[in-house]
């Protein structure tokens, strides 16, 4: 359910920091008690996580923003510099990317049984896809409906 209902708008926590929007790090320090003794140490500060920018979450969009288009760079050029566009390779024009069905596995491995990969890529893994492919076309069939009811 958390591949059908994911979108561009939606975040998750940040895999660096967990969420904290800060990180430990090492670094050198110069201390001094005056001018001849100085001396070089190692201290763990907490500095802010470069992947959230601080702010603890992430967005699911991909590169392309949400949009699912990206500029060709190639027809750009050849065009003489008017913008042509082409889908997204990342997310094949959906905004985000899906959940790779390897995580989904490992979440299950954690949470409930331990599936080897083999039997994962056997059988479960069709059948992964077969229900979130199923849940998108429920979804296409309620909103047909919805806009019959609402003509």
């Amino acid at each position: 359910f958390a591949d059908y209902s994911r979108s561009a708008a939606s975040t998750r926590t940040c895999d660096c920091c967990g969420g904290k929007k800060f990180i430990d790090a090492e670094v050198m320090t110069m201390k001094s008690i005056g001018q001849p003794y100085l001396s070089e140490r190692k201290e763990t500060v907490k500095v802010l996580c470069n992947k959230c920018k601080g702010k603890g979450v992430l967005t699911n969009a991909c590169q392309c923003n949400g949009k699912g288009v990206v500029i060709d760079k190639e027809k750009t050029i050849l065009q003489g510099g008017v913008p042509a566009y082409k889908t997204c390779r990342r997310c094949n024009g959906r905004g985000y990317a899906r959940l790779l069905p390897d995580s989904v596995r490992k979440y299950i491995c954690a949470t409930v049984i331990d599936i080897p990969e083999t039997t994962w890529r056997r059988s479960y893994k069709d059948f992964f896809e077969s229900l979130v492919g199923e849940c998108i076309k429920q979804e296409e069939y309620a909103n047909q409906m919805l806009s019959k009811v609402t003509q």
